[in-house]
């Protein structure tokens, strides 16, 4: 029930929904006993920002220099989401929500960060990931017959306006990514007894946007300059970071990342059983966890992931196609290579 109410509404980083689905993570986070945080920094939202105005002036540079029209409409397209986001940001939408369970003892122990983003996509188009994929192909060729024949300037003006206003319609985000989110509430059920290992849930926001929110965390608490984790002693060679995104669907299970930590988490039993296998490259928030962090990221699907994504990022990603017997899996196999971690 609590997975269904969940996914009734739309969580488009900084709308409502996405507010109550942060407080809802972090009073699940505070009933398994964790000291569970909110990571806002306003002015974070400055990256956003000038990745977006940077955008517009990439795009005026190539219209000036190539004469093409592609990318101004392009990136016309974009800049809306990009602005509307920095300004969330700016207001104080949350970047992150975490929880901390710290060994006891005083040694250094090992650190794993389990990870999923909570927001889903702005979805301006109905239909299939293929289907919007079609339609935003045709859009384009529209607005450049428009550039063409009317004037420059009004094709790009259309674009920016398709985006600034049409971006807010979301999708339902069953599997991506409220299938990723309750892997790790499963995990952190399953170790908030570990002791010997620090434990620290995170959900990610501003993911769909471009990794923001786990660029932010990393930056933020784990970086050369960071401030470190609350109530933590850890050594960045020994921690990992495990990453749920896309893993209610499909039999198969992949890992993506670290190579040696991917070999690790192969190697358990678990993840033996269900035949787990490496797939080269996968883009979600592990990849904002640079070295000497091991991260990798799971992800399921009945073929390879690339080719199984008639779901993904569309009206049809409800709550009702995820299975939860498949995130209980994925969860089952990070809870196995934490307690062996260990020692």
């Amino acid at each position: 029930m609590q997975f269904l109410r969940f996914c009734r509404f739309g969580r488009l980083a900084g709308t409502k929904g996405n507010l109550e689905a942060a407080g809802f993570l972090k009073e699940s986070l505070e009933r398994e006993g964790y000291v569970a945080h909110i990571h806002a920094d306003p002015p974070f939202a400055l990256l956003p920002a000038a990745f977006a105005v940077g955008l517009a002036v990439l795009a005026v540079a190539y219209w000036i220099a190539i004469g093409q029209l592609s990318l101004p409409i392009a990136g016309a397209l974009f800049l809306g989401p990009m602005l509307k986001a920095a300004n969330s940001m700016r207001r104080g939408a949350p970047l992150a929500v975490f929880g901390v369970r710290p060994a006891t003892g005083e040694s250094t122990a090992p650190t794993v960060v389990l990870g999923a983003h909570f927001d889903t996509v702005s979805l301006p188009l109905q239909g299939s990931f293929f289907t919007a994929s079609l339609i935003v192909v045709v859009f384009m060729l529209g607005v450049l017959t428009i550039a063409d024949r009317v004037s420059p300037l009004v094709g790009v003006l259309a674009s920016g306006a398709t985006g600034f206003f049409l971006y807010g319609n979301t999708s339902p985000g069953g599997d991506d990514n409220a299938s990723g989110v309750f892997a790790v509430l499963e995990c952190a059920r399953h170790l908030r007894s570990v002791s010997n290992v620090n434990v620290v849930p995170v959900f990610f926001n501003f993911e769909e946007e471009g990794l923001f929110g786990s660029l932010s965390f990393s930056r933020h608490f784990l970086g050369r300059r960071g401030r470190g984790l609350p109530g933590v002693n850890f050594d960045p060679s020994n921690s990992f970071m495990i990453n749920f995104d896309c893993v209610g669907r499909g039999k198969r299970v992949y890992v993506s990342g670290d190579k040696d930590l991917a070999q690790m988490i192969l190697s358990t039993s678990a993840a033996r059983e269900m035949e787990a296998s490496v797939t080269p490259f996968y883009p979600s928030d592990h990849l904002m966890f640079k070295k000497p962090w091991k991260a990798i990221s799971f992800a399921r699907a009945n073929r390879y992931w690339m080719l199984d994504l008639s779901w993904i990022h569309s009206r049809a990603d409800v709550a009702e196609k995820v299975d939860l017997t498949y995130v209980r899996e994925v969860a089952s196999i990070a809870v196995e290579f934490v307690r062996s971690i260990g020692g």
